[in-house]
């Protein structure tokens, strides 16, 4: 390293300059933060709504068959929940 490239280099340490790769990081850590937090979220909706759907199967009325078609329709609507979310926060969703 050069004498002029160093000096470079500790210029943008002391005026605080921060570099592209490390803005990136910090975009790419919040992305991940609400991507978790989205997750959390749709994960929790379909633990309560497969729950609420249990219950009123076991104790009330038994709108279906089986157990399996409520659990794949509500997954697909936990789904589309989550994508809802993920577009209204901004997240892009194809990672």
């Amino acid at each position: 390293m050069s004498l002029k490239s160093f000096d470079k280099f500790c210029e943008k340490i002391i005026m605080g300059e921060p570099d592209p790769i490390y803005r990136k990081e910090i975009f790419d850590e919040r992305q991940n933060q609400v991507r978790s937090k989205l997750i959390i979220e749709a994960l929790t909706v379909f633990g309560a709504a497969v729950s609420l759907n249990t219950l009123v199967m076991d104790c009330g009325v038994k709108w279906c068959d089986g157990y399996f078609a409520p659990v794949v329709l509500i997954i697909a609507l936990c789904y589309m929940y989550w994508l809802i979310r993920a577009v209204k926060k901004g997240r892009d969703v194809r990672r």
